[in-house]
Order: structure tokens, then sequence, then C-alpha cells
């Protein structure tokens, strides 16, 4: 999905490879590192967690990993169904929105047909 980004922004197919590359490179080195306590000390993310942000600013750490796995999961879902985050996520975390029905867009109109 990323490559075929880079070719309608202009890029050639080398500069995209290329900027691709250095964006995995530098997110492996801090995975690397969010990882390292866990395999040299053997503790637990939240263990890790409340050593360096604290009993209280834990939530804060905890919350963004929480939302981003959701926004995570949504972008995921919307590849796949080719329905885009905004119409995944309130499902995701409100699965009973999956009830109420649409009134703004009928549904021969998003290309949904029933048997």
């Amino acid at each position: 999905m990323s490559g075929s980004s880079f070719l309608t922004f202009g890029l050639t197919y080398w500069e995209g490879v290329g900027a691709a590359t250095a964006g995995f490179f530098l997110v492996s080195i801090f995975m690397a590192l969010n990882g390292r306590p866990g395999a040299f000390w053997h503790i637990p993310f939240p263990v890790a967690a409340r050593a360096s942000w604290g009993v209280i600013g834990f939530s804060f750490a905890c919350l963004n990993r929480a939302f981003m796995a959701c926004f995570w999961n949504a972008s995921e879902s919307s590849f796949v169904s080719n329905e885009p985050p905004r119409d995944v996520l309130p499902l995701k975390l409100f699965p009973l929105t999956a009830l109420c029905r649409s009134q703004l867009i009928p549904p021969v109109a998003r290309n949904v047909f029933t048997s």
C-alpha cells in the first residue's frame, strides 16, 4: 500500500524503496529499544512502564497503547473491507452501533446488497 502511494506523490521507484527502508529501519530501532527491558530483565510492559512513568503516569502509556491498538485494528479492517476508518472504528469501540441503521447513505449507494 505504501509503495503505490510513493508513486502517486511523484517519487521514483528507488526513492520509494529508500524511503520505506529508512522508515522501517527507524521504527525497528525504537521497537528494539522498547523490547529491551523485557528481554534483558524479563519484566513485562506494565512493570517497565510503571518504572519509567510512575504509578499515575502509567495510565497515559496504557491508554495510548490501547487507543493505538484500536486505530490500528480499524485501519487494517478498513483496508480489507474498503470502508474508511471513521466507519470501522466506532464498530470496534462500541459494537452495539452495528445495530443502528444509517439513514444518511442508502445501502444501494454503498454497493451493499442482500440476498
